[in-house]
Protein backbone atom coordinates (compact mmCIF):
# COMPACT_ATOMS: atom_id res chain seq x y z
CA UNK A 1 0.00 0.00 0.00
CA UNK A 2 0.99 3.25 -0.67
CA UNK A 3 1.60 6.53 1.56
CA UNK A 4 -1.58 8.43 2.10
CA UNK A 5 -0.37 11.11 3.73
CA UNK A 6 -0.36 14.61 1.99
CA UNK A 7 2.86 15.84 0.87
CA UNK A 8 4.68 18.82 3.38
CA UNK A 9 3.15 22.04 2.98
CA UNK A 10 2.59 25.35 4.24
CA UNK A 11 -0.87 24.70 5.02
CA UNK A 12 -3.18 22.34 5.72
CA UNK A 13 -3.96 20.20 2.56
CA UNK A 14 -6.39 17.73 3.84
CA UNK A 15 -8.71 20.51 5.02
CA UNK A 16 -8.06 22.92 2.03
CA UNK A 17 -10.40 23.12 -1.01
CA UNK A 18 -11.68 24.83 -4.09
CA UNK A 19 -14.95 25.69 -5.03
CA UNK A 20 -17.19 27.80 -7.16
CA UNK A 21 -18.65 31.27 -5.67
CA UNK A 22 -21.10 33.23 -7.93
CA UNK A 23 -18.89 33.93 -11.01
CA UNK A 24 -15.23 33.89 -8.99
CA UNK A 25 -13.35 30.88 -7.92
CA UNK A 26 -12.62 30.61 -4.32
CA UNK A 27 -9.48 28.90 -2.82
CA UNK A 28 -9.63 28.29 0.91
CA UNK A 29 -6.44 27.64 2.50
CA UNK A 30 -6.79 25.54 5.86
CA UNK A 31 -4.74 26.54 8.73
CA UNK A 32 -2.55 29.26 6.79
CA UNK A 33 -0.81 30.45 10.20
CA UNK A 34 2.60 31.79 9.73
CA UNK A 35 2.28 31.90 6.04
CA UNK A 36 -0.56 33.78 4.64
CA UNK A 37 -1.87 36.96 5.94
CA UNK A 38 -4.62 39.19 5.52
CA UNK A 39 -3.67 41.29 2.42
CA UNK A 40 -1.11 38.84 1.51
CA UNK A 41 -1.16 39.06 -2.57
CA UNK A 42 -1.71 34.79 -3.66
CA UNK A 43 -0.41 34.22 -7.18
CA UNK A 44 -2.04 31.35 -9.42
CA UNK A 45 0.66 30.50 -11.99
CA UNK A 46 0.29 28.43 -14.90
CA UNK A 47 3.41 28.69 -17.20
CA UNK A 48 3.99 32.32 -18.15
CA UNK A 49 0.25 32.53 -16.82
CA UNK A 50 -0.50 34.74 -13.38
CA UNK A 51 -3.18 35.26 -11.53
CA UNK A 52 -3.08 37.68 -8.49
CA UNK A 53 -5.34 38.15 -5.70
CA UNK A 54 -5.19 39.20 -1.86
CA UNK A 55 -5.94 36.45 0.84
CA UNK A 56 -8.44 37.66 3.86
CA UNK A 57 -7.71 35.45 6.45
CA UNK A 58 -11.08 34.28 8.52
CA UNK A 59 -10.78 32.68 12.22
CA UNK A 60 -13.80 31.70 13.00
CA UNK A 61 -15.82 28.39 14.46
CA UNK A 62 -14.43 26.38 11.93
CA UNK A 63 -10.79 27.61 11.99
CA UNK A 64 -8.21 29.65 10.58
CA UNK A 65 -8.32 30.10 6.96
CA UNK A 66 -6.75 32.23 4.23
CA UNK A 67 -9.41 33.25 1.26
CA UNK A 68 -8.46 33.96 -2.62
CA UNK A 69 -10.98 34.76 -4.97
CA UNK A 70 -10.16 35.28 -8.64
CA UNK A 71 -12.37 35.87 -11.41
CA UNK A 72 -13.22 32.21 -13.10
CA UNK A 73 -13.70 34.04 -16.37
CA UNK A 74 -9.50 34.60 -16.11
CA UNK A 75 -8.34 31.17 -15.80
CA UNK A 76 -8.11 28.86 -18.46
CA UNK A 77 -8.45 25.18 -18.24
CA UNK A 78 -5.68 23.79 -16.55
CA UNK A 79 -3.31 23.62 -13.55
CA UNK A 80 -2.23 26.57 -11.65
CA UNK A 81 0.46 26.20 -8.53
CA UNK A 82 -0.68 28.49 -5.94
CA UNK A 83 2.01 30.62 -3.98
CA UNK A 84 2.34 34.01 -1.85
CA UNK A 85 4.51 36.41 -3.26
CA UNK A 86 5.14 39.85 -1.59
CA UNK A 87 1.56 40.74 0.16
CA UNK A 88 1.16 42.65 3.28
CA UNK A 89 4.80 42.48 4.23
CA UNK A 90 6.46 43.12 0.57
CA UNK A 91 5.45 44.34 -2.71
CA UNK A 92 3.18 42.57 -5.01
CA UNK A 93 0.29 44.70 -6.54
CA UNK A 94 -3.10 42.41 -7.62
CA UNK A 95 -3.99 41.98 -10.70
CA UNK A 96 -1.84 40.51 -14.39
CA UNK A 97 1.44 41.51 -15.15
CA UNK A 98 5.46 39.97 -14.31
CA UNK A 99 6.22 39.63 -11.05
CA UNK A 100 9.51 41.46 -11.04
CA UNK A 101 11.20 42.26 -7.98
CA UNK A 102 8.36 41.16 -5.79
CA UNK A 103 10.06 39.79 -2.35
CA UNK A 104 9.45 36.72 -0.05
CA UNK A 105 7.81 34.30 -2.65
CA UNK A 106 6.80 31.33 -1.17
CA UNK A 107 5.15 27.66 -2.87
CA UNK A 108 1.98 26.48 -0.79
CA UNK A 109 2.54 23.27 -1.93
CA UNK A 110 -0.91 22.71 -3.79
CA UNK A 111 -2.21 23.27 -7.29
CA UNK A 112 -5.62 24.23 -8.70
CA UNK A 113 -7.29 21.93 -11.34
CA UNK A 114 -9.63 23.91 -13.17
CA UNK A 115 -11.20 21.74 -16.33
CA UNK A 116 -14.73 23.77 -17.97
CA UNK A 117 -17.63 23.23 -16.07
CA UNK A 118 -16.50 20.15 -13.82
CA UNK A 119 -15.77 20.83 -10.11
CA UNK A 120 -12.76 22.66 -9.49
CA UNK A 121 -9.69 20.81 -7.82
CA UNK A 122 -7.20 21.75 -4.98
CA UNK A 123 -4.09 19.23 -5.90
CA UNK A 124 -1.48 18.05 -3.34
CA UNK A 125 1.98 19.10 -4.12
CA UNK A 126 3.95 22.47 -5.86
CA UNK A 127 4.04 19.98 -9.16
CA UNK A 128 3.09 16.78 -10.31
CA UNK A 129 5.00 13.69 -9.57
CA UNK A 130 6.17 12.42 -13.05
CA UNK A 131 3.90 9.39 -14.57
CA UNK A 132 5.87 6.17 -14.23
CA UNK A 133 5.43 3.15 -17.04
CA UNK A 134 4.02 0.16 -15.52
CA UNK A 135 6.46 -2.94 -15.47
CA UNK A 136 5.06 -5.73 -17.44
CA UNK A 137 4.25 -9.36 -15.80
CA UNK A 138 6.12 -12.24 -17.38
CA UNK A 139 3.94 -14.51 -19.60
CA UNK A 140 3.76 -18.30 -19.97
CA UNK A 141 3.10 -19.95 -22.80
CA UNK A 142 -0.41 -19.54 -22.88
CA UNK A 143 -0.95 -16.18 -22.19
CA UNK A 144 -1.24 -17.08 -18.01
CA UNK A 145 0.78 -14.58 -15.80
CA UNK A 146 0.30 -17.21 -12.91
CA UNK A 147 1.22 -20.11 -15.06
CA UNK A 148 5.23 -18.89 -14.69
CA UNK A 149 4.91 -19.37 -11.06
CA UNK A 150 5.26 -22.24 -9.31
CA UNK A 151 5.67 -25.10 -11.82
CA UNK A 152 3.73 -24.07 -14.48
CA UNK A 153 0.36 -24.98 -16.48
CA UNK A 154 1.22 -28.65 -17.26
CA UNK A 155 1.72 -28.86 -13.61
CA UNK A 156 -1.56 -27.44 -13.02
CA UNK A 157 -3.35 -29.11 -15.64
CA UNK A 158 -1.88 -32.84 -13.90
CA UNK A 159 -3.62 -31.39 -10.35
CA UNK A 160 -6.89 -30.82 -11.81
CA UNK A 161 -6.57 -34.13 -13.69
CA UNK A 162 -5.90 -36.02 -10.15
CA UNK A 163 -8.46 -34.14 -8.83
CA UNK A 164 -11.09 -35.22 -10.92
CA UNK A 165 -10.08 -38.76 -10.74
CA UNK A 166 -10.41 -38.83 -6.76
CA UNK A 167 -13.95 -37.42 -7.27
CA UNK A 168 -15.10 -39.52 -9.78
CA UNK A 169 -13.81 -42.57 -7.67
CA UNK A 170 -15.45 -41.22 -4.60
CA UNK A 171 -18.97 -40.80 -6.42
CA UNK A 172 -19.23 -44.43 -7.29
Amino acid sequence: MGDSRPPQAAIDLVDSYARRVGDDVEVVLSDPDHVVSSGDVVELRRGEQRHRARAEVVDDDRGRRALVRVARGELRNGTYALRRVGGSRGAGDVGDGPAEDVPEVLPLGCRLLVQGERPLVLLWGQRATPSMTPVPHPRGRDGDAASTAGGGTRARRRAVAVARRVRARLSR
